[in-house]
């Protein structure tokens, strides 16, 4: 693994800790309700699946399948079953882009929707993700007593 996918791999894996930070902080009464924090981590985990198939796809040749739309099973609700979540499909990216060397980050993939984009672009804007959804879940933490009767 090159210096440019190791800094990449690091800050996925300072972001990651930060979100499971900010999840601790959410009371259990926030994580379902009018803004559905689980709903948020799920889709957050499904970034990072879409994400590793794409570079899987990529560096195999083949072609870029969209990005499968699957709800939250209901059962995802509690803290612990979230964390095993973002663990495992952040474990399964680190993975697979660990398996990576820099000169992938510039392989350019054409996208379902007719983009062009190179897997660095895409690991980044996986991790712009994660850094904006973690700021509305702190913002939504911080004000769940605000909204305490």
């Amino acid at each position: 693994m090159g210096a440019r996918l190791a800094v990449l791999c690091a800050a996925l894996e300072a972001s990651r800790a930060d979100l499971l930070s900010v999840l601790d902080a959410i009371p259990d009464s926030e994580l379902e309700g009018h803004f559905d924090a689980a709903d948020v981590l799920w889709r957050v985990g499904l970034i990072d699946d879409w994400t590793r198939l794409v570079i899987d796809q990529a560096l195999d040749g083949r072609p870029i399948a969209a990005a499968p739309v699957r709800a939250r099973p209901a059962y995802l609700r509690s803290r612990e079953l979230l964390r095993a979540w973002l663990d495992q499909t952040r474990s399964a990216l680190l993975a697979r882009t660990r398996g990576m060397d820099d000169t992938d980050l510039a392989h350019e993939v054409a996208l379902p929707s007719g983009a062009r984009a190179t897997l660095g672009t895409l690991l980044a804007a996986a991790l712009d993700h994660e850094v904006e959804c973690r700021g509305a879940l702190r913002l939504h933490a911080r004000t769940a007593d605000d909204r305490t009767p």
